[in-house]
């Protein structure tokens, strides 16, 4: 690590550890239930600015994918964390769009790769094919997926006629 880089890290684990020692007196009451999520989002927030901050070449935009990775999860987990995971059973499919969205900074930023988006497309179309699929009833999905590829071919064929 870089000089400033292990300063950052050093302060970041000092204050991991006072928020410990803290908990350990009871002074907080179980703040691990919402700190383990903000801790992944601050992760990922400081790798995204390291990026953004530094050379932004294509080698270093491989710390872009546990930066997207650890931004999604750690919304997932801080959302599942206020809401008792209640939900978990329905977002079961945004840990797919996570590894997606990691992928997709890395295409972005990392040189446009076009084989980084056949992953993304796939993970990316599963995810919210399920996501949509526990969110809504099953017989509603089919319907409006046909509409929207309709929908397109008559829009698509318009712009072909236009040109």
């Amino acid at each position: 690590m870089k000089n400033g880089h292990s300063s950052h890290f050093g302060w970041f684990l000092i204050l991991i550890g006072l928020l410990f020692l803290v908990q350990s007196f009871g002074w907080i009451d179980s703040i691990w239930k919402y700190s383990w999520p903000v801790i992944l989002l601050a992760i990922s927030v400081h790798y995204h600015i390291t990026f953004f901050r530094g050379t932004r070449t294509q080698e270093s935009a491989g710390i872009l994918v546990p930066a997207g990775v650890m931004l999604v999860l750690g919304l997932l987990f801080l959302f599942g964390s206020v809401t008792g995971w209640s939900y978990a059973g329905s977002t079961w499919p945004l840990y797919m769009l996570a590894a997606a969205v990691g992928l997709f900074e890395l295409w972005l930023f990392g040189g446009r790769a076009k084989g980084l988006l056949i992953p993304v497309f796939f993970l990316t179309v599963f995810s919210l094919y399920f996501l949509a699929r526990n969110l809504f009833p099953i017989q509603l999905i089919w319907p409006i997926v046909i509409i929207g590829l309709g929908l397109y071919y008559v829009l698509k064929t318009a712009a072909n006629k236009n040109e």
